[in-house]
């Protein structure tokens, strides 16, 4: 076995959605011990709160997270198990859907981290899967 490894721990980013049954100051004491620098922070509860009208304190959060010598790397609103998605078909989950995007990337930028994940959005089995990716990219214009 050679001394360089393939993959080293700066590389990987400790994810917070496998403790969610644990608290936020254990998964980040986890992450310490396990010699992790870098979080993918996924923004469910009950380590973080965000809605469409609302969101966690990120001061308090940056600050448990830089405490440890932690970076997040990139913010994940929950958008796959949860009720907020970008191509939602009827327009008053659109418009929820884009507030709450809206404050995570408000969030994001309040910790300073350079990537939002989310995914694309998804439309109906029985959609043409063209309709649901247009409103997908409409969910990304700047208006």
């Amino acid at each position: 076995m050679g001394t360089n490894p393939l993959i080293s721990r700066e590389q990987i980013a400790g994810v917070n959605i496998h403790y969610m049954r644990y608290s936020l100051d254990y998964f980040l004491d986890a992450q310490v011990a396990a010699g992790i620098k870098s979080l993918e922070f996924w923004t469910g509860v009950p380590h973080y709160y965000l809605d469409p009208m609302t969101y966690s304190d990120c001061k308090e959060l940056k600050h448990k997270i830089n405490s440890r010598g932690l970076e997040v790397k990139v913010f994940t609103p929950e958008n796959c198990m949860y009720q907020y998605q970008s191509a939602a078909s009827k327009p008053e989950i659109f418009e929820k859907s884009f507030q709450y995007f809206s404050n995570g990337i408000k969030a994001t930028a309040e910790l300073g981290c350079p990537i939002m994940q989310c995914n694309s959005g998804w439309g109906y089995y029985d959609e043409n899967c063209e309709e649901a990716w247009k409103r997908s990219r409409d969910a990304l214009k700047v208006s």
